[in-house]
């Protein structure tokens, strides 16, 4: 048998270790934090006061419909390219494979777990609900443009775990809880943030709430540290 054929007998390497879960959980607050911080600049720039709380945000300076559109859309468009960006640690870097499996898992799961809700009508909300507002289409055409432009980038994360790593399903089932359980805490922050401003921890600062600040720049610190752990742990092998 050739070495490169792949033999599902042989696969060692595991995705449930301390080291992957700190990864992941890195990536999951990063890649929130980067949709919203999206939100973010693209109301700055185009000179709009905006006010940050965790999962939800306000524009509160009056803007046209362009304006709105351009922001609602920014947050979606980082979400799908770090999607896409994960596929392309995977497919490109043997180094990076862990933090590519988690980019794409996290990005995708994002979105979609909003779509579905929407679609069957039990929920409406979220970046696409309004983008399909603004432009007086139905919400159905946005969220499945939305939805196929992802669900293929869950597919492939899914296969490819399944494929390389041994223990898939339970991996998977790891990656779903704490994908879970952190955005369950970030809708619970973000009511707290809005519910109780007098509290200080909960104070905006120039139009992001602390807590938001806060975590923010913790998963920054946390991503690197971890991506320069990987680094010298690859040089070894």
């Amino acid at each position: 048998m050739n070495s490169k054929d792949f033999n599902p007998t042989e696969k060692v390497e595991t995705l449930i270790t301390k080291f992957f879960i700190c990864i992941f959980i890195s990536c999951l607050v990063l890649s929130l934090f980067l949709h919203e911080l999206g939100h973010y600049f693209a109301t700055i720039i185009q000179g709009g006061e905006f006010t940050m709380y965790y999962l939800s945000w306000e524009v509160i300076t009056p803007l046209n419909n362009t304006s709105i559109l351009i922001i609602e859309f920014i947050g979606p468009l980082i979400t799908i390219i770090l999607a896409y960006f994960g596929i392309f640690l995977v497919e490109k870097t043997e180094k990076y494979k862990i933090f590519g499996i988690s980019f794409s898992f996290i990005n995708s799961m994002m979105k979609i777990i909003e779509y579905i809700p929407n679609m069957l009508n039990i929920y409406k909300g979220g970046d696409e609900y309004w983008i399909a507002q603004i432009l007086q289409i139905n919400e159905m055409v946005i969220y499945s443009i939305f939805f196929l432009i992802l669900f293929p980038v869950l597919i492939y994360t899914l296969f490819k775990i399944r494929r390389v790593y041994s223990q898939p399903i339970k991996s998977i089932l790891i990656m779903t809880s704490i994908f879970c359980l952190y955005i369950g805490l970030s809708v619970l922050l973000d009511r707290l943030i809005i519910s109780n401003p007098e509290i200080f921890i909960f104070r905006i600062v120039f139009g992001l709430s602390i807590p938001f600040i806060i975590l923010g720049i913790t998963s920054i610190v946390l991503f690197f540290i971890l991506l320069y752990q990987n680094i010298k742990k690859a040089n070894l092998h």
